[in-house]
């Protein structure tokens, strides 16, 4: 692993960790509500998301994967959408059913490296 900087869009610089030229690439979708029978339904689509149901009601739906680290910030977006669409016509959700999401890129963090495939995982380890 190294470590490398990049300049966010809104100018200030953030440290990426770098396995093999690739970035774990967190997106997750927060949601005023899913199914009682999403974590199911993802179970049998074999999905790899982290489905967290908060206190206040919101459920929070993500994923992680290795992207390149040269990904432009604006393209990592797209890929957000692009993902919580499909998470959306999975669990039978309205396009613009999440409130917000959240992106993360460059973690050295392993916690959520579960949901990645086992190609994904042997880059991490292979690199660590």
């Amino acid at each position: 692993m190294e470590y490398k900087t990049i300049t966010k869009p809104d100018s200030s610089e953030h440290k990426l960790a770098v396995y093999d030229g690739k970035c774990r690439f967190w997106m997750e979708g927060i949601y005023d509500s899913l199914p009682d029978t999403a974590e199911k339904r993802a179970e049998e689509c074999s999905l790899p998301v982290k489905i967290g149901r908060r206190e206040d009601g919101t459920v929070s739906v993500g994923t992680q994967s290795l992207v390149p680290w040269e990904t432009d910030y604006g393209k990592l977006e797209i890929m957000a959408d692009v993902y919580l669409n499909y998470l959306a016509q999975v669990f039978n959700l309205p396009d613009d059913d999440y409130v917000k999401t959240r992106l993360e890129f460059g973690s050295d963090s392993a916690d959520r490296d579960s949901l990645m495939t086992a190609e994904e995982k042997e880059i991490i380890s292979a690199n660590k």
